[in-house]
């Protein structure tokens, strides 16, 4: 088609009148590149809100502002010049003379440009199918060529209009140009119609980052009018400013051509009325976008159909406020507020008659939220004024209108937060700051106070949180207001949104008073005492996040104080707990935003600790304790905001201190006490400040009747041994005294009653601040004998504390010539070892005598503090440690512990306390659990300790080894078959059975003696643990041939002698077979000769204590044993039958018929046994 058009067409002959017309001088080395290079709108899809972006051969980076600027200011510097030579100009495709094509071929040019776009739009319908396999691979080159083909006849076009007026002798041309260029402007104006003309398919794909390389001719069409309404523009406006240069006679200029207004020129009316549509156009194209975006995108879309909408927004802003610069327009906010108040008040007028000659702007807009789109669009349009820094343009008029008709519609709180968040924007990014706007929305929110701004349908999530803590109500304000995310953004209600518009504009406005002064104004007048009284908890909680708004972003000592005058109007008395909370959190809130800024706080604070007084005193009242709670919680955060103590901070600290830690819980108290400890710790450091001394003391006086009560209560509370310490210390440095410090000693580390936990701590204390006052006297001696309880009771020898402390006592000057091993696994039983060594090396009595002195002075008071913890366990670890250790202390060093006839040594008050108790000697006492369990394991100790010490010398030591085995042996090792029966490794006294030692003999022989009765049908009491406690003993060393001919020789004869006389039935009787059928079982009774004969010794003696006068009880065990040991029976036979006859020699008898069938019977049951 366009092929059949520009073929015939050929370069025309200039009439005669214009023989120089070829001498117009179009060299482009004469003019500015800036205005004469093609431009065009490249598409780089979707607009980015964050920033805007242009292509490198777009309108703006090609120059065009300063185009318009030199086309409105009349600074052409397109000069003309006659030299006599031809230039050429390609339009369409084909060569035209540049001076004369579009005088001569004006109508013929537009003709050519109107079916150019006519092939784009068909092209468009049919999808690249109108071109046909002929065109086949230059199809993607045509839609491009098309358009630059349409874009450079109006660049043309503009160039040459440039150059006419500077030239007289070319008026001439102007007169016959202009009729016929004007009528064809608005010819082709009349075609282009609206951009929202266009069908929606192409308005949707407009966008393509693919920009002018796409081969789509939808987005060439589209593109290509976004061009040509630019382009006429722009042309339009060179036409008025011709005729205003050329000061044409309006008569005369009237015949030039039709314009909108139905008269025949082109004026500055013209101008505005042609941008006015193209606003109007651009303002459809960004309805069209918005109404297809989802409502919860809107904040995060752009309304700009594309990039290179964007662009022309731009230019239009350019135009309209350089126009207006020279009095000529309107300014661009003026002529879009046309706009959107057509668009704001649309209403269907069948009164409004059309003319198909003119174009004008719609009568109504459609949109389906005007408001909201009006916002929205200012807000992206103030966003372009950003573009290469230009002076920022506000609106705030119309932006005023849209914000009062959205608040006084009835609208939803989802819709609101968008459109704050539009706002937001507006106020905070793009515009100066102006209160009036923010007055607007103070208006609507003070009526809302008690309102929870909750989305209907939405989930609970959504909903504010009320912070826990006053500290946390300053995060959340500050949040709003300082580097607020997006994502936090998006979960701010309404409220917030407004707190936070608030809150930037007062920082924003902080260098100018006025601002402060209207919004105070303004506030404060719209709260009353009946306002106030009214809050819901919701309400007073809005109401504190507003003033603590205001009170971090103006003036914070006025805000404060009105905040407390305003809440002073609630009667709090009257107020539910959660309400009460939240004004509590707004003062301790207000103290903490002081306290940050370095104010004096004390205002505020006096009337809180009054009421905190009252509190303390009825913690049974429900909401005494979560008021006290809230209130302790911020003392951190008060603290946390300077790093010293000022006076405003003494008075956080009163006498409530000790009645709330005598009644609240351990973790409140330990609470409270981290924070008195951060006081004192600061309070070292200011010694010399004048009001220390007397705050020292005020906290001594509160403190220390609770630590005394804390030595003796069995809730631990670390942070009592850390308070009582920082208070010593701080006491000597304020007043060099040693009074404190002599009492606390003596509570943490003298007390008998304290926790081993809070001794240890304290001391740690001690060493890391290298604090040892002289006025205790023999202090390193208590600090050793505090070591060793340390040791003693601690079950976690590898807690750091206890480290320290170890490597402290070895770096003392030692009561010892050997150096304590700090690195040792167990330091105490490595001194333990220490002591025995230097014992037992010394030769010298006296030295001797000296060394026992000084360890029963470490030791001597040991009973005294184990009392307690024996009396009342409260750990199996601390008890098993307490008896590990002593026990290992008496087996180790006893003959420094115990001296013979020596009342009160160190064993026996130990003894007493830990094991021989008047309670224990009472058979129907029950020992703690956690006590039996260390006894079990530990007994063992004891017993071979004090064997070292001669118990067949001592008869001391010899009852006491005897009371131990009677008392503790029948609880250690429990029945058979109960719950407390013992495993057969379990009890440590067991394992002290292994040879025909000393400690074997002894105990066995106690055995024997206490716990079973010869010749007894009711065995002891005791017998069955007895005879378990010898089972289990042979169960572990059944291959052990020592052990087993120990249990032979010194138990066998008693076990037998169970066997024979306890009465049937009993269990002490199986027990006893068991027992003798387990020794001859066991192998090393035939595999060694000394079992075996010992056993013949048993059998001897058994025959000459029994034979006599019950051989049947005898033969009878003979029997029962046969089965078991049929070679030890046949073994014993032959003295079997010399002991019958020392019997019958005894009675004067040769043949005592009784003995002789006995052993006749004996011997046939052996021969069966054999067979």
């Amino acid at each position: 088609m366009s092929e059949d058009i520009s073929c015939a067409i050929t370069p025309p002959n200039s009439p005669s009148v214009c023989d120089n017309l070829h001498d117009i001088d179009f060299n482009e080395n004469d003019v500015l590149d800036t205005y004469l290079t093609f431009r065009w709108f490249c598409c780089l899809g979707e607009a980015k809100l964050a920033k805007f972006y242009s292509h490198n051969e777009s309108y703006l980076n090609m120059g065009e502002e300063n185009f318009i600027s030199a086309v409105i200011h009349k600074k052409y510097l397109l000069q003309s010049t006659v030299t006599s030579c031809k230039e050429i100009v390609v339009l369409f495709g084909y060569p035209f003379d540049k001076g004369s094509a579009i005088l001569f071929n004006c109508k013929l040019l537009f003709k050519m440009l109107r079916c150019k776009l006519m092939l784009l739009e068909n092209a468009s319908k049919l999808n690249n199918r109108v071109l046909g396999s002929a065109i086949g691979r230059t199809v993607n080159k045509d839609y491009n060529t098309t358009r630059r083909n349409c874009i450079s006849l109006f660049l043309y076009i503009r160039e040459y209009l440039l150059r006419l007026p500077d030239h007289p002798q070319y008026c001439w041309i102007l007169k016959e140009l202009f009729p016929i260029l004007t009528e064809e402007i608005l010819l082709l104006r009349l075609m282009l119609k609206h951009i929202t003309n266009l069908p929606d398919y192409i308005i949707n794909h407009a966008a393509n980052s693919s920009g002018n390389k796409s081969t789509q001719p939808a987005y060439h069409l589209f593109h290509c009018h976004l061009d040509l309404r630019w382009l006429h523009t722009t042309t339009v406006l060179i036409l008025a400013n011709i005729r205003d240069k050329t000061d044409l006679p309006e008569s005369e200029a009237a015949d030039y051509g039709l314009t909108y207004s139905q008269k025949k020129c082109v004026n500055n009316s013209t101008v505005e009325h042609t941008i006015s549509l193209l606003i109007s156009d651009l303002v459809m194209l960004a309805i069209a976008r918005f109404e297809k975006i989802e409502e919860n995108d809107l904040i995060h879309k752009s309304l700009f159909t594309c990039s290179c909408v964007a662009e022309l927004w731009i230019l239009v802003q350019s135009l309209t406020d350089d126009l207006e610069a020279q009095g000529k327009s309107k300014s661009f906010w003026k002529c879009l507020n046309l706009i959107l108040e057509d668009l704001l008040n649309s209403r269907n007028d069948s009164t409004i008659r059309h003319n198909c000659t003119i174009l004008l702007r719609p009568a109504t807009y459609t949109c389906s939220n005007p408001l909201t789109f009006s916002l929205n669009l200012i807000k992206h349009l103030a966003m372009l004024y950003n573009y290469k820094c230009r002076d920022p343009k506000s609106n705030f008029a119309m932006v005023e209108t849209i914000l009062k008709n959205l608040l006084n519609t009835n609208i939803q709180e989802i819709q609101l937060r968008i459109n704050l968040s539009i706002l937001d924007d507006i106020l905070l990014k793009y515009w100066e700051p102006k209160t009036d706007t923010v007055v607007v929305l103070w208006e609507y929110f003070h009526k809302r106070f008690n309102s929870t701004f909750f989305i209907p349908g939405a989930s609970l999530d959504s909903l504010e949180i009320m912070s826990k803590s006053a500290l946390g109500l300053v995060s959340q304000v500050l949040s709003r207001l300082e580097g607020c995310s997006e994502l936090k953004q998006n979960n701010l209600n309404s409220f917030q949104m407004f707190l936070k518009i608030l809150g930037s504009h007062l920082r924003k406005t902080s260098s100018e008073e006025k601002h402060w002064k209207q919004l105070r104004g303004r506030i404060y007048s719209k709260l009353s005492a009946a306002k106030m009284t009214a809050l819901s908890e919701t309400g007073i909680y809005n109401f504190v996040s507003l003033f603590l708004t205001l009170a971090v972003s103006a003036d914070m000592v006025e805000v404060t104080d009105k905040m407390q005058h305003f809440l002073g109007m609630i009667t709090e008395s009257n107020l539910d707990l959660g309400k009460r909370q939240i004004i509590w959190k707004s003062r301790l809130a207000s103290i903490i935003l002081l306290a940050e800024k370095g104010l004096d706080f004390s205002k505020i604070l006096t009337p809180i600790i009054q009421e905190i007084n009252v509190l303390v005193a009825d913690l049974k009242n429900e909401h005494s304790l979560p008021l006290l709670r809230t209130f302790v919680e911020a003392l951190q955060d008060i603290l946390d905001c300077n790093d010293r103590i000022t006076s405003s901070h003494c008075l956080l600290f009163g006498k409530w201190i000790s009645r709330y830690l005598a009644d609240c819980q351990c973790t409140d108290a330990s609470r409270l006490l981290d924070i008195i400890l951060i006081v004192i710790n600061r309070l070292r450091n200011q010694l010399y400040d004048p009001f220390i001394a007397d705050f020292q003391e005020n906290l001594w006086n509160i403190l220390a009747p609770y630590l005394r009560s804390k030595s003796c209560d069995d809730s631990i509370i670390y942070q009592t041994a850390d308070i009582g310490f920082g208070l010593s210390i701080l006491s000597l440095n304020t007043n060099n005294s040693h009074e404190h410090f002599k009492e606390m000693f003596n509570i943490f580390v003298l007390s008998e009653t304290i926790d081993i936990r809070l001794t240890r701590r304290f001391l740690f204390q001690m060493i890391q601040n290298n604090m040892f006052p002289q006025s205790v006297i023999n202090y390193n001696k208590f600090i050793i004998k505090a070591w060793i309880k340390c040791l003693t009771l601690s079950s976690d020898r590898n807690h750091t504390e206890v480290i320290n402390l170890t490597n402290y006592v070895a770096s003392l000057p030692s009561l010892l010539s050997e150096r304590l091993m700090a690195d040792k696994s167990d330091p105490l039983l490595h001194l333990f070892s220490i002591f025995a060594n230097k014992y037992k090396n010394s030769q010298d009595t006296m030295t001797k005598i000296k060394l026992r002195d000084d360890v029963a002075s470490l030791f001597e008071d040991m009973d005294r503090w184990m009392k307690p913890i024996v009396k009342m366990p409260k750990s199996q670890e601390q008890i098993s440690r307490l008896y590990f250790v002593v026990g290992n202390m008496v087996h180790t060093i006893p003959f420094l512990l115990y001296v013979k006839s020596k009342p009160n040594s160190i064993i026996k008050m130990t003894l007493d306390v830990l094991l021989l108790p008047i309670s224990a000697h009472n058979p129907e006492f029950k020992l703690h659990p956690f006590i039996i369990t260390a006894v079990t394991s530990t007994l063992h100790f004891f017993i071979e300790g004090l064997i070292q010490l001669g118990p067949r010398q001592d008869p001391y030591i010899s009852r006491t080894i005897r009371e131990l085995i009677t008392i503790y042996l029948p609880r250690c090792v429990g029945k058979p078959g109960s719950i407390n029966a013992s495993s057969a490794g379990s009890f440590s006294l067991v394992h002290s059975i292994k040879d025909d030692n000393e400690t074997s003999k002894i105990v066995l022989e106690t055995i024997n003696i206490v716990m079973i009765k010869k010749k007894a049908k009711t065995p002891h009491m005791h017998c069955s643990q007895s005879l378990k406690f010898l089972s289990d003993i042979l169960t572990l060393n059944c291959h052990d041939a020592n052990v087993v001919t120990t249990l032979i020789k010194h138990s066998m004869d008693f076990v037998c002698d169970v066997v024979m006389f306890c009465e049937d039935g009993n269990m002490c009787k199986r027990q006893a077979r068991d027992f003798t059928h387990k020794i001859l079982n066991c192998d090393v009774v035939r595999l060694a000769d000394q079992p075996g004969a010992e056993i013949m010794l048993v059998f001897s003696r058994l025959c000459r204590e029994y034979l006599a006068f019950s051989s049947r009880q005898l033969f009878e065990l003979f029997y029962d044993m046969l089965a078991h040991g049929p070679d030890l029976i046949a073994r014993f036979m032959p003295i079997l039958l010399n002991h019958v006859k020392e019997v019958e020699n005894k009675r004067g008898v040769g043949y005592d018929r009784s003995l002789r069938m006995g052993v006749e019977k004996l011997e046939l049951a052996l021969k069966s046994v054999k067979n």
